[in-house]
């Protein structure tokens, strides 16, 4: 929409010229500022703000820049509209532009201006202000001043009416007037909200296109034509149940399932953020989550294990070593290596956890409530340091320290004591005592050089003939004269036995400091096949104090470890003397929960129908939103639970009913009803994830390698931090196993999945963002992948003899997208390969073979088949 404003007022109007043009520079201005002020905030921008902007405007800038004072450049920074007015040196921020705001500039202390004026804030804080600008600048205060991180009035009761925070109850299960439609409980619930609101559903999709549905979502995969085949013959009432419970059993189900609990779980293999160390032995925590999904290992019992698994009892030293690696959900979040403050390290890493628990399991955003009471959501920052002194009491080993100069301290890492879990290598316990020991003799000659370099006297200021005849020296060498002890000093070189002695100790801590780090390197690949990444306890757990305004070193009350005030449970575990991770475990798992269950079955849900029964998968509070049918989550929930927790057995449901077999067809009677399709009368189509679209490309060429590696293809950058001159092109050599098993580096996704919307492995991503842009259709039609593929799904074609060309595009489709094309598609691909063989033909030399031209042809029709809405998207 084009705004059109006034001409500017002419001089000696009324009221007053100078108020009028300030008015209306003022609407001009509200005018360009755009979302940030005309629509309601997204609250996961709300979020973002909470969490990483409005701290540091308290700790950092309000002091100078409040209405408190007169703030400091007539720019004030305590209400929503004071950046975006600016100051004496004009407008602060540029909404979308970091690169233009003023802000970003004093932050980075570009210039004169530099803000804060003391220390410059780490690059982490200002890479925050930049998301923050560039994703619309969304602050959610008023134009009042406020009081920072005053205590707010948490109304318990009312706010903890919420219904998310109440005990999910069985409802009782409806009968439509329609009672025929039909085929479960779900579609009872479904179909009786669609006759409330006057909505008739879709009729049934083609059985082809159900079994490329039902394929692809439980294993990732495309069907196969004899799969087809089978399915379409079968014409008994159990040919659909036949199709789930084979997809459940094959080995490819955890692979697909485990993907989806990595993106909650933000998995990855590196560290992230300033410095990139990589995760050698994160590869564990990968498997043993396909191997949990695989197994239907009870959802409640996959947390504990999560959560507390080293407290759990175990019946062999295999499923203590299960339960070890299962721990590294709590290890294996980002992490600041560079933070200089050991404490603020460690506290940076509790808030990392407590991300994992409360958004990947709970729904919630409780670590809002780090430097102040939740905005939003009944959570009080003593809540939040309830969590943080159970994490804090547990101590992660990942094998990295903060400010290390290597990637690999194998001291600080699990030892696996199964020969399954090692397949029989030997534990590097001879080793790592050396690494140990060389460390420590390490630490104290470097103490010794300190002691003995701090005792020395500072040398006498030198005189003018001094400071000459050591000039003189770096001319014409150590014999042109003699000079004194501190005019040496002052030249550098040493003068005293004491100083040649320090000296001596230097180069042999030099020669140690060598020795050690080449012994690192030697265990490296033995470290990353019998080690894991997780949890354990630290010898003396105990409760921690508040921090005041979230800064670690402002110490408030001491606040007694323990759970959410507001999701209370009847008989919640009591914490001990261990760390509480166990007692936390139980509680999140206990049938009372609340949230524990109710989140993860809409996760389900959102994964099979496209989008959740309550569409803010990853924030069921007070800003998130409502359920659309809320006896439906809550008939799941209930009966989830009362099966054993059981995933396949909650998935099997969903995917049997009616309501996930019905067509996806648009109709506008019923969209000018609900063209959000809240009530599920049509299928919400939905694109291939990054995952199964490249694997669906490696499947169809035939050249997909099924079999699980063993380790990490990250062994070839060796334990090292990653940074702009790390080579890695040794993990883009071709790899023909599932996506899943591709390295996972933060920052350095694989290609095809960071251009196809992979989850970022630093946020909790319960649903990934979509995006459609011209490099995804350059990326199938050039890259080195798609290029290969289609000429290897063209080869499989033609190896096939006794086809007419007819046929042969039959089977291309069926491969491809599950079913024949139509007859309009079936002639122009008929055509197309005819001229693209023609074309071929002219530009070849006489002699070209027509086998060559023939391959080529249909290696540029399967290019096209990649490229078709029907093989990117589920319809």
């Amino acid at each position: 929409m084009t705004a059109v404003f006034p001409d500017p007022p002419r001089r000696g109007s009324q009221p007053s010229a100078r108020r009028r043009w300030s008015l209306w520079s003022l609407l001009v201005l509200l005018c360009s500022l755009g979302p940030a002020f005309a629509d309601p905030p997204d609250p996961a921008q709300v979020e973002f703000f909470e969490r990483h902007i409005r701290p540091v405007l308290t700790s950092h800038c309000l002091e100078c820049h409040s209405d408190s004072i007169q703030a400091k450049g007539g720019l004030r920074l305590d209400i929503a509209m004071g950046p975006h007015l600016g100051g004496q040196r004009g407008q602060t921020l540029v909404v979308g532009k970091p690169e233009e705001s003023l802000l970003i500039k004093a932050l980075r202390h570009e210039g004169n201006l530099r803000m804060p004026p003391g220390n410059r804030l780490d690059d982490e804080t200002i890479n925050h202000f930049e998301d923050w600008i560039r994703q619309g600048a969304v602050d959610p205060r008023t134009s009042e001043p406020e009081r920072p991180f005053a205590p707010r009035d948490i109304d318990w009761a009312g706010e903890g009416a919420h219904w998310a925070f109440q005990t999910p109850q069985a409802p009782a299960i409806p009968i439509p007037v329609d009672t025929g439609w039909a085929w479960s409980e779900i579609d009872r619930f479904i179909r009786a909200n669609q006759e409330t609101a006057a909505v008739r559903p879709n009729s049934d999709a083609p059985k082809a296109t159900w079994l490329r549905r039902v394929t692809l979502d439980l294993s990732g995969l495309p069907p196969t034509p004899g799969e087809l085949l089978d399915f379409e013959l079968d014409n008994s009432p159990q040919a659909r149940e036949r199709v789930v419970d084979r997809l459940l059993d094959s080995p490819r189900f955890g692979e697909r399932w485990a993907r989806h609990w990595l993106d909650v779980s933000r998995y990855g293999e590196s560290t992230g953020k300033e410095r990139n160390f990589v995760y050698l032995q994160a590869w564990r925590y990968r498997d043993y989550v396909i191997d949990a999904f695989q197994r239907d290992l009870p959802y409640d019992q996959f947390l504990r294990e999560q959560i507390a698994g080293d407290l759990l009892p175990h019946a062999t030293p295999a499923e203590r070593d299960r339960h070890q690696i299962a721990t590294g959900f709590l290890a294996l979040n980002p992490k600041g290596i560079n933070d200089r403050n050991r404490e603020s390290f460690l506290l940076e890493i509790v808030d990392e956890q407590i991300e994992s628990i409360s958004r990947g399991v709970l729904g919630l955003s409780v670590v809002c409530a780090r430097c102040h009471d939740h905005k939003y959501d009944p959570v009080s920052q003593a809540d939040y340091y309830r969590l943080a002194g159970i994490f804090r009491s547990s101590e992660p080993r990942f094998g990295i320290l903060n400010r290390t100069r290597n990637a690999s301290v194998p001291e600080q890492l699990l030892e696996l004591t199964a020969e399954e879990s090692r397949r029989g290598l030997p534990l590097p316990h001879a080793q790592i005592a050396e690494l140990r020991l060389r460390n420590e003799a390490l630490q104290l000659q470097q103490g010794e050089i300190r002691r003995r370099r701090d005792a020395l006297p500072p040398p006498p200021k030198p005189t003018a003939q001094q400071v000459a005849s050591a000039e003189v020296k770096k001319v014409v060498g150590s014999d042109g004269a003699a000079t004194t002890a501190s005019a040496a000093r002052q030249s550098g070189e040493p003068a005293s036995p004491e100083e040649l002695a320090i000296r001596q100790l230097e180069e042999e801590a030099k020669q140690a400091t060598k020795q050690l780090e080449e012994l690192r390197a030697k265990v490296t690949e033995n470290v990353s096949q019998t080690m894991a990444i997780g949890v354990i306890d630290r010898p003396q757990p105990a409760d921690i104090h508040l921090r005041v305004k979230g800064e670690v070193d402002r110490l408030g009350t001491l606040v007694p470890r323990g759970f959410l005030q507001v999701l209370r449970t009847p008989g919640e575990p009591r914490i001990g003397s261990g760390s509480g991770r166990l007692e936390l475990a139980q509680w999140l798992t206990s049938p009372a929960h609340p949230l524990t269950a109710r989140v993860f079955v809409n996760r389900v849900w959102s994964k099979l129908l496209g989008r959740g029964l309550v569409p803010s998968v990853d924030n069921f509070g007070l800003m998130g939103d409502k359920p659309t049918h809320p006896e439906l989550l809550d008939h799941l929930t209930v009966r989830f639970q009362q099966e054993g927790w059981s995933t396949k057995r909650l998935i099997r449901s969903i995917v049997l009913s009616r309501v996930y077999a019905i067509a996806d067809s648009s109709s506008p009677d019923q969209s000018g009803v609900d063209l959000e399709n809240r009530l599920y009368w049509r299928w919400n189509p939905k694109r291939l994830d990054a995952e199964a679209l490249r694997d669906a490309v490696l499947a169809i060429g035939g050249g997909l390698d099924l079999h699980r590696p063993w380790g990490t293809p990250l062994l070839v950058l060796g334990t090292r931090e990653l940074g702009p001159t790390t080579d890695y092109s040794p993990l883009q050599r071709p790899n023909r196993h599932r996506s899943i098993y591709l390295p996972f580096l933060r920052g350095q996704a694989p290609e095809m999945l960071a251009v196809f919307d992979v989850a970022d492995p630093s946020l909790t991503v319960g649903t990934r963002d979509v995006t459609s842009g011209p490099d995804q259709a350059l990326y199938l039609l050039n890259s080195p992948l798609a290029l290969d593929e289609a000429r290897f799904f063209a080869q499989r074609l033609l190896e096939i003899p006794a086809l007419s060309s007819a046929d042969r595009v039959d089977l291309a489709f069926k491969l491809a997208i599950g079913q024949p094309p139509s007859a309009a598609q079936r002639d122009q691909a008929i055509q197309f390969l005819a001229d693209i063989e023609s074309q071929h033909r002219a530009q070849a030399p006489p002699d070209a073979a027509p086998s060559e031209l023939a391959l080529r042809a249909w290696s540029s029709l399967s290019q096209v088949i990649f490229a078709l809405p029907e093989f990117r998207y589920l319809f």
